[in-house]
């Protein structure tokens, strides 16, 4: 069933792919000009790159697409495919503020089938930019399925994450979200095993790279803390090489961001207008207490349906440039979802050998995964919201997936320690596989009007 399931949502997933109009997914399209810094600006930073990778927008009509002036045709794809290589240059656009981290694989990709710089041939753009997505779309579906067979106490909650139109569209989006996911699931995998020294190295390298791709995720480094204590509780100390190796992970983000900050000569962005991160600064020193009731205001707003400051709906199925909604018969389905597969994982038998530690194993990795939705409310406060507003905005659903996922999963991990002392969890138990094709007709249904949704707002 778990083998359907995956198959059934990696081709919808493929098809969601070639169904989405190009750059239409959220900041598709600076992160369009990142990937093609990196593939063709002659190293990862942003300098020159060819010209010709610019003119992409406008021959598939981005603009009146996204506003809904015109329907999205197949044959827009015609006037990219005919652009010629060109040898100008110009300065780098778009995301040069992200780290390359997560560009390189894609941008490797494009380099096969693209000749920007050459006027005789075909620049390539078209064949670039689905080079670019189908990476991605690739990086996620192996993500997932290692973690399905790492992790089989969590395949339905996996399969549930992996089925939402959200994940669906970032995932096969020209981002860095594949990358996040995948480090994720590493991380996670590698938190299961029995505790070791390779276990901790291998931890520290999962949050290392995801500091990499978004320092609003080193909290997630209490995970790493946990297992460390748990090695102590144990009596193993830890040999000198395996300090030397935690050290060089834990500086490999600082210094490759200071790196970043220095030689890239394109990373700065422009501020929304009204933005002013120094004089947010001097109000928050000011007014600290106001601060603390605009993240209080943002946990309100998880619960309410707004799309730019944290709204469930973002979280299970947003399209677009974070303005089309799937609906209410599939947020309700994929709500369903969630439940029957935290039910279902939760009655599965625990690891074996699995003996859990309440600091290590729940109450730091829970404190690192609210500790991420802090840090990215804060990080939407000074970089995205007005000097003095009383709410967050920018904090869209889709950034709260990891911790989200890392909070279910030790809630799952610890029912499951929990149910394997209760005989009354077997009756439950026994009821699992239909769970878990309840689960699944539950995500088809939120899969189906994802496609709905999509056909509707840029076909018809």
């Amino acid at each position: 069933m778990h083998a359907a399931w995956y198959a059934t949502t990696l081709l919808a997933s493929l098809l969601f792919l070639l169904m989405l109009p190009p750059l239409q997914s959220n900041d598709e399209t600076g992160h369009w000009g990142r990937v093609w810094s990196v593939a063709f600006g002659g190293g990862l930073v942003c300098r020159t790159v060819p010209a010709v990778g610019a003119q992409l927008p406008d021959a598939v009509d981005y603009n009146r697409i996204r506003n809904g002036t015109n329907p999205y045709h197949f044959a827009s794809l015609d006037a990219a495919r005919a652009i010629k290589g060109s040898t100008d240059r110009r300065r780098a656009w778009g995301a040069c503020f992200y780290s390359p981290v997560a560009y390189v694989l894609p941008a490797l990709a494009m380099r096969l089938v693209s000749t920007p710089t050459d006027p005789s041939q075909r620049a390539g753009l078209v064949s670039a930019f689905y080079a670019a997505r189908v990476v991605n779309w690739t990086l996620m579906g192996a993500a997932v399925l290692a973690f399905l067979l790492l992790a089989p106490e969590l395949r339905n909650l996996t399969l549930v994450l992996y089925s939402l139109p959200m994940v669906t569209q970032q995932t096969i989006s020209i981002n860095q979200d594949s990358t996040i996911f995948l480090f994720m699931f590493a991380l996670l995998a590698v938190a299961l095993r029995p505790p070791g020294v390779a276990q901790l190295v291998a931890l520290a390298a999962a949050v290392a790279g995801l500091t990499l791709l978004k320092v609003v995720y080193f909290p997630l480094v209490l995970v790493l803390v946990g297992a460390w204590l748990r090695l102590r509780r144990e009596g193993r100390p830890l040999p000198r090489a395996a300090w030397w190796a935690l050290g060089a992970l834990a500086l490999a983000p600082l210094i490759a961001e200071a790196a970043w900050a220095r030689w890239n000569a394109g990373g700065q962005t422009a501020l929304p207008p009204g933005i002013d991160p120094r004089a947010q600064l001097a109000y928050v020193r000011s007014h600290p207490f106001a601060f603390l009731g605009s993240l209080g205001h943002q946990v309100l707003d998880f619960f309410g349906r707004g799309t730019m400051n944290g709204g469930w709906p973002g979280i299970f199925g947003v399209l677009g440039w974070a303005s089309w909604e799937i609906g209410g018969r599939a947020f309700r389905a994929l709500g369903g979802a969630v439940v029957v597969a935290l039910v279902a994982d939760a009655v599965q038998p625990p690891r074996e050998g699995t003996r859990l530690r309440l600091w290590g194993d729940a109450i730091l990795p829970l404190v690192g995964a609210v500790g991420v939705v802090v840090a990215t409310a804060t990080a939407m406060y000074f970089v995205f919201s007005g000097p003095g507003a009383p709410f967050i905005a920018g904090v869209q659903g889709r950034y709260l997936h990891v911790p989200l996922f890392v909070m279910l999963a030790v809630a799952v991990r610890w029912a499951q320690a929990w149910g394997a002392r209760h005989r009354t969890v077997e009756l439950v138990r026994r009821g699992a596989p239909l769970m878990s094709w309840l689960a699944f007709g539950l995500c088809a249904i939120g899969i189906v009007d994802g496609f709905a949704t999509l056909a509707r707002v840029y076909y018809f």
